[in-house]
């Protein structure tokens, strides 16, 4: 850890010796973050968003963070003396890692706003930035400019949309989407969105699938062994995945397992703008059917049509009550459960 033990924020360089003293320049969260990575423990805690099961709060070793974020500066090039920006919660590990490879790279990291629009009162030039899909879309609507002038930004959280992808394959700058959760240290693999189709593993990384296409990870450097996810995803290499969407989203309907994820995202180009997911209603002959919920109006569905039939939704549910979580993930159960309390999913 010696090495690591003194981090450049807003153009002042904080150790131990000095944090008390910079304590009133910067946030609380961040104080609290580096009050804890100085320390001598080995671990920093960390709240989970429930990727591999129920949200709770693990301890992950210093050591591993410090291996992820080393993976990433190689993969992504990130220089000394450049400048990034802290747009994430640092109370998950998206946002503490920015703060980790801010004190591995040596860049100087400035602490912007956390909003959907983290670049709205932000005038100073920077190279690397990451956010959520949500964040991305906002930002772009409101500074394209100042997207367009980022080397590097990196977007995660959430699976970005059909709107939000066309966009980005259209911009002159580096935009990754990345794939990790809590327990893997923040991100395993990424993909250049304007180049790539499928996510590249980073080099500390293995996978492998299990009988049900589940992804499985391996990383020593980060202390996972065999670590089985709930999500479905398709090999092509030894080094590259494609995602497929969530075993637990995953609907069976008259025996035909059928990927949430996979269909919107072959639907997506009707809702551009608007939200929609697809889910499922009881069905006396197939157990389940599949439904779309949208909060688009007027919605056309006539002009909807799919290859595969199993794919096309057998209803089409207008509702302007489609819920979202805090980093703007649609929040399927939720919205199921307004419906189904207001009668709009009913028996067929």
């Amino acid at each position: 850890m010696n090495k690591h033990n003194h981090i450049t924020i807003n153009h002042v360089t904080i150790s131990n010796s000095n944090l008390q003293a910079n304590k009133h320049d910067i946030s609380n969260e961040l104080y609290e973050f580096l009050k804890e990575w100085f320390n001598n423990s080995e671990t920093i805690s960390c709240k989970t968003s429930g990727s591999t099961g129920s949200p709770k709060t693990i301890h992950i070793k210093k050591e591993w963070m410090i291996n992820s974020a080393l993976a990433t500066i190689q993969y992504l090039n990130l220089i000394r003396n450049e400048t990034a920006l802290l747009s994430l919660p640092i109370a998950f590990i998206g946002g503490k890692m920015m703060v980790v490879r801010a004190i591995v790279a040596g860049y100087n990291l400035i602490e912007g706003e956390i909003t959907a629009n983290p670049l709205k009162n932000f005038q100073e030039p920077i190279s690397f930035l990451a956010l959520t899909p949500h964040q991305f879309n906002v930002t772009y609507k409101e500074n394209p400019h100042k997207i367009e002038s980022i080397k590097t930004i990196i977007i995660g959280g959430a699976p970005i949309n059909y709107e939000v992808n066309e966009i980005i394959k259209t911009l002159p700058n580096d935009i990754y989407e990345t794939f990790g959760m809590t327990e893997t240290v923040s991100h395993i693999a990424l993909k250049l969105i304007k180049k790539q189709s499928s996510f590249s593993v980073l080099n500390h990384v293995s996978i492998a699938s299990n009988k049900d296409n589940q992804l499985v990870i391996t990383s020593d450097k980060l202390g996972i062994r065999k670590l089985v996810t709930n999500d479905i995803i398709k090999i092509i290499s030894p080094s590259n995945f494609k995602w497929l969407g969530r075993v637990d989203n995953v609907i069976n309907s008259g025996g035909i397992k059928l990927h949430p994820e996979i269909i919107e995202h072959k639907l997506s180009e009707h809702f551009i703008g608007y939200d929609f997911f697809v889910s499922y209603e009881p069905h006396k002959e197939f157990g389940n059917q599949l439904i779309l919920i949208h909060n688009k109006p007027n919605l056309e569905t006539q002009k909807i049509s799919l290859s595969n039939k199993f794919h096309l939704p057998k209803r089409y549910i207008f509702t302007n009550k489609i819920m979202k979580t805090k980093n703007g993930k649609i929040a399927r159960k939720k919205t199921r459960e307004i419906l189904f309390n207001n009668q709009l999913l009913t028996n067929t």
